[in-house]
């Protein structure tokens, strides 16, 4: 369980994006948030495999760093960003190029941007404990790479508080049961599929 409420939590600061954003970007955050929920539901779903709701995720998490990057000229242009979810494919080489995106000249940002890039470079760790929070970690990073883009330092600090009480709190909650954990094969699937555990990574 407590596996579980680290990752979902990560996604937790999106829904105050949800609050005070305009409704163009609101409806790209709803997109987004969209095919998040589909690939932590971890199923099957309209006839299509989960590796391929995995894989659209990814899309979509591109798809809104155009959004951002256009809610600058008009947050009612942000939505135009989601015609490219035609094309799912995206290689760690082409999701670096898509957050140059963010690229400005507020050095945090830019620090966040090469957390981004860096997250999607890293590689995991060979054992199960250790690829978990090797997931968590860069989905933290990603997403409040998303969420912290163009905001004032006020609203930021806000944000990253409130997303380190919420990881606090999930070690308030009983660990999970690693004793399987020796029969992980070291595909990065099976902390989606979760074949061999009782938490949805």
């Amino acid at each position: 369980m407590r596996f579980r409420l680290l990752h979902y939590t990560s996604f937790v600061p999106i829904l105050s994006c949800l609050i005070v954003d305009p409704w163009g970007l609101k409806f790209c955050w709803l997109c987004y948030l969209f095919f998040v929920y589909l690939v932590l539901e971890r199923k099957e779903w309209n006839g299509y495999s989960l590796g391929t709701w995995v894989v659209l995720q990814r899309c979509a998490e591109t798809c809104m760093i155009f959004s951002l990057a256009l809610s600058q000229v008009s947050p009612w242009l942000s939505p135009f960003a989601w015609l490219l979810l035609k094309e799912p494919r995206r290689p760690p080489f082409l999701y670096a190029l898509c957050c140059c995106a963010l690229y400005c000249n507020d050095p945090l940002q830019m620090g966040l941007l090469l957390g981004m890039v860096v997250a999607e470079y890293s590689s995991a760790p060979s054992d199960w404990q250790g690829a978990v929070y090797h997931r968590i970690l860069t989905r933290v990073v990603q997403v409040l790479g998303l969420t912290l883009a163009y905001r004032t330092g006020t609203h930021r600090l806000t944000l990253v508080v409130f997303a380190l009480m919420l990881k606090a709190c999930c070690y308030l909650v009983r660990p999970d049961n690693v004793s399987h954990a020796r029969w992980w094969n070291g595909a990065l699937p099976a902390i989606l599929e979760l074949n061999i555990k009782d938490h949805t990574l």
